[in-house]
């Protein structure tokens, strides 16, 4: 099994969900989420924006979200995107750490919210990882809102 580093420094194993996809969570604005569903897959950058999409695989993390540049009067949806086993394989493998990873193509990841000895991550995807991740997109799904 993949592995991470816990708080403590401590190697810690993953344990992937038995399906055979499991999802990842963003919270976006409506208009986002109208493009993301017309296309069937998660939009690039808008130009002036950091380019990385990050996403979680923790629901509450996601409810519990404030962006700061949003404006107050955006609607805001919560999206879940079930996906391959393979590719959550692959990043919990090869994500990098965000701390000092500016400018590089890799997927990364933090614990902004999370416990970091917990089972969950959260998952950035720049703009050169972003038609891999459209590629094993099993599902996308509004969520109903609060």
């Amino acid at each position: 099994l993949p592995s991470i580093i816990g708080s403590a420094g401590v190697f810690k194993d993953i344990k992937l969900p038995k399906s055979n996809s499991t999802s990842l969570y963003r919270k976006m604005s409506i208009e986002e989420y109208n493009a993301t569903d017309e296309f069937g897959k998660l939009q690039g950058q808008k130009r002036g924006t950091d380019s990385t999409k990050w996403l979680s695989q923790s629901l509450e993390k996601v409810k519990s979200f404030k962006n700061k540049i949003v404006s107050s009067n955006t609607k805001e949806v919560i999206v879940e995107f079930k996906m391959t086993k393979s590719y959550m394989k692959y990043i919990y493998k090869n994500a990098i750490p965000q701390e000092g990873s500016k400018g590089l193509p890799n997927v990364k990841f933090h614990f902004e919210g999370l416990d970091p000895d917990g089972p969950f991550r959260n998952y950035g995807i720049p703009e050169e990882a972003l038609e891999m991740f459209n590629q094993n997109i099993v599902e996308i799904k509004l969520l109903p809102g609060d």
